[in-house]
């Protein structure tokens, strides 16, 4: 889904009902505003399902009051062509979802690679170590995040020992 793509038409319509003299309520904005907010931080890297989940939850319900408050004001003919504009921008790839070769510095070609954010029971010294054990790099960046690079298979069993509910737990 384009979810970048659909909220500029949302926002359009949004601008355009305020315009046409009806009032918008202050929950349509601030869902806008929340939706453009995950949008912009979850494109730089790869997005969460959670926030797939709460971005697609902002947007139907921008959708739901719009849309019933445009064919209140102004008929089906009015929202009808709303409808076609969300439809023809829910149908587009999202950039921010699309999965991109990036170029990462430091990272050899054909190498797989993440970036986490560690676990706050984890220390440095740990995640090095668990890297090191499963033949990967480890190199904490200038955010205090890691980038972690190697073999697929290797980067699948990092993220499993370093995930909280997954590490056995000390008695």
């Amino acid at each position: 889904m384009g979810y970048s793509s659909v909220w500029k038409v949302l926002d359009r319509m949004v601008e355009d009902l305020k315009k046409r003299g009806a009032e918008v309520p202050p929950e349509v904005v601030s869902d806008l505003r929340s939706a453009k907010t995950l949008l912009k931080s979850s494109g730089t890297d790869c997005i969460d399902p959670s926030d797939l989940q709460r971005i697609d939850n902002y947007l139907a319900n921008v959708e739901a009051i719009i849309v019933s408050k445009g064919q209140e004001l102004f008929g089906n003919d009015y929202v009808d062509a709303w409808l076609k504009r969300l439809d023809v921008a829910g149908r587009e790839r999202s950039e921010s979802v699309e999965e991109k070769a990036r170029f990462v510095p430091g990272v050899p070609r054909g190498e797989k690679w993440i970036r986490v954010e560690p676990p706050k029971d984890l220390s440095e010294a740990k995640i090095a170590d668990i890297a090191e054990v499963l033949g990967l790099s480890c190199e904490r960046q200038k955010d205090e995040r890691y980038l972690i690079h190697g073999g697929e298979e290797a980067l699948k069993e990092f993220v499993k020992r370093i995930t909280p509910a997954r590490r056995p737990r000390k008695t």
